[in-house]
């Protein structure tokens, strides 16, 4: 493998085939996403790396590539600790308040808090 890298034309094979995944499936969810009605800043990465192929600039389609897979995967990182932290967060909210009624303190549900406490 290492010999088939160290070779032009194999290094250039290597990035091909290592950015027309990416790209394909950056095209696949351009068509989705279009469809929904949003447009996003995926369709600059698909330019570069399809305008980069063109122009036989196969090194700099291949760094796109990984940029955009990379920023991919780092999203999708943060979106599931933002989740898994905000679920901690949320486990951790109170169920009850204490009210002051009758010269003392009733525990009461969350709900209660808004009703207008019966004798205060």
């Amino acid at each position: 493998m290492a010999h088939f890298l160290a070779r032009p034309e194999g290094a250039t094979l290597f990035r091909i085939a290592a950015t027309l995944p990416v790209l394909a499936t950056l095209l696949f969810e351009i068509v989705t996403s279009l469809r929904r009605g949003d447009l996003g800043l995926d369709i600059v990465a698909a330019l570069s790396m399809s305008a980069a192929l063109i122009f036989g600039e196969i090194l700099a389609a291949a760094v796109v590539a990984l940029m955009y897979a990379g920023g991919q995967y780092l999203e999708g990182y943060a979106a599931k600790r933002a989740r898994r932290e905000m679920t901690a967060l949320l486990s951790r909210v109170p169920r009850t308040a204490m009210r002051h009624s009758n010269g003392g303190l009733d525990e009461v549900l969350l709900d209660a808090v808004g009703s207008p406490a019966t004798a205060c």
